[in-house]
């Protein structure tokens, strides 16, 4: 097999396709089909192949960090997928260590990505990502919000990837993802029955969606002591019994309990950023993990 990697080319689709669905069973063809049509194009990939067909493949998507410094180019790391017949001989290595070099030409600060479980955590940190972006993952019963103190009105948005950025406008540092991965993100919450959701009266937003009996409330953005009055604001909107609700952190929380994403330095820049996170805190945030 030639471990060479290569970027994708628009004929690659089908195979492209055919290794998702083989790597995540969970989604169907319709949804894949709608990630090329509106989130990634086929050339944002990185594949290894054999007789032809991808086997291994890691999407490369430039997005931007934004600080109070400015903005920062970085890589997300999605979708990174081998066929299970060719696991365990470093292909994923190889193309991430391509995605690096590649990277660094582009002039991208840091790539970054969300690790689906501990082990793929341990795994990339052995190639040298580190901790850096939190989050906070809350359970909460529905009953217990009723009547919540500082109910607040809430609308739906239009756009929500605006109302995000509003919201995040005093910090934290936090992942500026480009229009079509918010705009993706909200259609997808929008086809669950959910939606991007803005607060009256505070910057604040949310994007959610039923999941069975519970609301998941993928990102809240709200200042900390609206938190419950956000809650129960979209409780009476959906009237689920439990709630599971992502937030960002306070800087005080050790990024080993709450973390969320890791992080690659590319240069200097990127390092010098994974060294203040400890201290600033960083946001990262529609993983769609």
């Amino acid at each position: 097999m030639d471990e060479t990697p290569r970027l994708a080319r628009p004929g690659d689709r089908a195979g492209l396709t055919d290794l998702w669905l083989a790597c995540f069973p969970g989604d169907t063809v319709e949804t894949v089909q709608a990630v090329f049509d509106r989130v990634v194009l086929e050339t944002d990939a990185l594949v290894i192949e054999r007789d032809g067909i991808p086997v291994s493949m890691v999407f490369l998507l430039a997005q931007q960090y934004r600080t109070d410094a400015g903005l920062y180019p970085v890589q997300y790391i999605y979708a990174a997928a081998t066929l299970p017949a060719y696991r365990g001989c470093g292909l994923c290595r190889t193309l991430l260590e391509t995605a690096f070099e590649i990277g660094r030409e582009r002039g991208q600060t840091a790539s970054f990505l969300r690790p689906a479980s501990p082990s793929l955590s341990d795994y990339y940190r052995r190639l040298g990502y580190r901790p850096f972006f939190r989050a906070q993952e809350r359970r909460f019963s529905g009953g217990r919000l009723d009547g919540a103190a500082g109910f607040l009105q809430l609308h739906r948005v239009q756009d929500y990837g605006a109302a995000r950025e509003a919201a995040l406008a005093s910090g934290p540092a936090h992942v500026l993802w480009d229009e079509r991965w918010t705009a993706f993100a909200q259609r997808m919450a929008e086809k669950a029955g959910g939606g991007g959701f803005a607060f009256d009266g505070i910057p604040g937003c949310a994007l959610c969606e039923p999941d069975g009996e519970t609301l998941f409330i993928r990102e809240l953005l709200c200042p900390p002591e609206r938190t419950d009055a956000c809650l129960a604001s979209l409780h009476a909107q959906f009237r689920l019994p439990d709630i599971l609700c992502r937030m960002p952190s306070k800087p005080s929380v050790n990024p080993e309990e709450d973390g969320f994403g890791l992080w690659y330095p590319l240069n200097e820049e990127g390092r010098r950023l994974l060294e203040s996170a400890a201290s600033c805190g960083s946001y990262m945030g529609l993983a769609l993990d």
